[in-house]
């Protein structure tokens, strides 16, 4: 009995390498995890309930802006924490995990494995997800290092009594957080995008370890098929959020620019509306007119097609101060409609 125990404790070694295997990248990536939520915390970023604005500015996914141009969010929001709660709960999972699969892969092979199922679980988070959702967390990633361990614990790799036992514990575990990410505020579609990804580099990396010559092919591989899904993902579902923004800010300081002159003493005012408000009013709605051409979501859309009407209103009252300013006393009730056109139209842009 105790012979066939050593020959199994030493098959499982010769496998996982579990006694003298490197782990190095395991505790690298809990300390960069930490220190980041650490330079967070510093920053103002609260430690239990961090704000979203905080998080974005930080790096977390955020489609609108990950989709318009910041693809690197993919990436970093994988470092990211919504609270210390979620940083020591996956930091714990990320440490059982590596223990046991880092000596087994080397340090190169996890390290990529990694982040490719990292970056894999947040491109499907987006793609489940609505646009205003903040994602950010190494939970993706994670999953997908048991998607791998489960994937190899699938196969005749490592001898049957322990395989079993790890599969049986693996598959509970993971069952139970998937059924735990129901619950509202998490984000169960990167978790199940990771688990699925992290099987599928398993099985693939399962040959490597089986043939070692095929290890550097294999590395590639995942690189490869990463960065082209990336690539692909993010042109089919580009949008100019963050074009738009800019195009916003425009309009808003034209805005500033043609109200300015009704502040102005009575002798001033109608030769600066004239002048400086048309003109103002004018290039605001060419803000608005290049921003049809934008790929937005529908609420976007919306307050484009709002501000555009907006700017036309104003063009139109603008014009019609100037012509009652001068004497046409037929354009006063023209000039009231507009402008009672233009209050409404302000209100419905201020409920954006």
């Amino acid at each position: 009995m105790l012979t066939e125990q050593k020959k199994e404790d030493e098959e499982l070694e010769q496998v996982m390498h579990i006694s003298n295997g490197s782990r190095y990248v395991t505790m690298s990536l809990l300390a960069i995890n930490i220190l980041y939520f650490v330079i967070m915390a510093i920053a103002g970023v609260g430690i239990f309930e961090p704000s979203s604005d905080g998080l974005i500015n930080w790096g977390a996914n955020f489609s609108p802006y990950t989709l318009s141009g910041e693809w690197w969010r993919l990436f970093t929001s994988m470092f990211m924490h919504i609270g210390v709660i979620h940083l020591l709960l996956n930091m714990y999972g990320l440490f059982m995990v590596g223990a046991y699969l880092e000596p087994m892969l080397g340090a190169r092979t996890f390290s990529i494995a990694y982040i490719c199922t990292g970056i894999a679980a947040t491109l499907v988070s987006i793609e489940w997800h609505d646009s205003n959702m903040v994602g950010a967390g190494a939970s993706g990633a994670i999953f997908g290092m048991f998607g791998v361990f489960l994937a190899l614990l699938l196969t005749n790799l490592i001898p049957a009594k322990p395989r079993k036992e790890m599969l049986t514990s693996i598959s509970i575990l993971v069952g139970y957080n998937l059924i735990n990410g129901l619950k509202d505020g998490v984000d169960n579609a990167a978790h199940v995008g990771g688990l699925i990804s992290g099987l599928v580099a398993g099985f693939v990396i399962y040959l490597s370890i089986k043939k070692p010559s095929l290890k550097t092919a294999v590395i590639l591989l995942l690189l490869v098929t990463t960065g082209l899904g990336s690539v692909s993902f993010l042109k089919i579902h580009r949008n100019d959020t963050l074009t738009f923004e800019t195009t916003l800010k425009h309009f808003y300081a034209l805005q500033a620019q043609a109200l300015a002159p009704y502040d102005l003493e009575e002798g001033k005012r109608l030769a600066a509306i004239k002048t400086v408000s048309l003109d103002a009013w004018q290039n605001a709605k060419k803000e608005m007119d290049t921003a049809k051409s934008y790929k937005l979501d529908k609420r976007q859309q919306a307050l484009s097609t709002l501000l555009n009407e907006y700017a036309v209103l104003r063009i139109q009252e603008t014009r019609l101060i100037i012509q009652v300013a001068e004497g046409d006393s037929t354009k006063e009730q023209e000039l009231e409609n507009v402008k009672a056109a233009t209050n409404a139209k302000v209100d419905a842009i201020n409920k954006f």
